[in-house]
């Protein structure tokens, strides 16, 4: 009688285990903080030419009017959730469109501490650092390696800048993600 195996249940937690480390990317977790850009706190300077919405109509974006030139300025504040723990640094990701010299969106993820009441900015994503797009791209940015969030003793917000300085522009942001990286 032939001898009976348990590997088989083995090899496919293995093939499992293999599939989500393959999946996870840059981020140690799959679950890090996310906000689409509509659910942001637009700032009451910025009331007169923000635009929530598409194209496509459905989406979930923040803009400057298409009628107007001028910069939105959003706040999205960062909560505590297992994507933010438990990895070697943490990073941003950021879904914008950037249309070319007349467009920029800016991301500064920026603790507050409280104690002291100290706010440091840890990151600064600036689309010009990219290649601009008519359409939407996603690009990421990490702190240096063995950086931590701490939740305990600090708050964590994301201050955006969307700039538009001509008719002919259409900066957007869709995305924000906060998460932990590996180095």
């Amino acid at each position: 009688m032939p001898a009976k195996s348990f590997l088989p249940g083995l090899g496919l937690a293995f093939l499992v285990a293999v599939q989500q480390f393959a999946t996870v990317g840059a981020f140690a977790q799959n679950d890090p903080w996310t906000s689409v850009g509509s659910a942001g706190t637009v700032d009451e300077d910025s009331k007169g030419i923000v635009v929530f919405g598409g194209p496509p109509e459905s989406a979930a974006v923040v803009s400057v009017d298409p009628a107007k030139t001028g910069t939105v300025s959003i706040r999205y504040n960062v909560v505590a959730v297992d994507g933010v723990f438990g990895g070697d640094n943490y990073a941003m990701a950021v879904r914008y469109r950037d249309t070319g010299s007349s467009s920029r969106v800016i991301a500064r993820l920026k603790q507050s501490n409280l104690t002291t009441g100290t706010v440091t900015t840890l990151l600064t994503f600036d689309s010009n650092s990219f290649a601009s797009s008519i359409g939407y791209q996603t690009r990421s940015i990490a702190s240096p390696c063995s950086s931590s969030l701490n939740f305990s003793d600090n708050a964590y917000f994301i201050d955006v800048d969307i700039n538009k300085n001509s008719d002919s522009a259409s900066p957007a942001l869709a995305m924000l993600k906060v998460g932990m990286s590996l180095c």
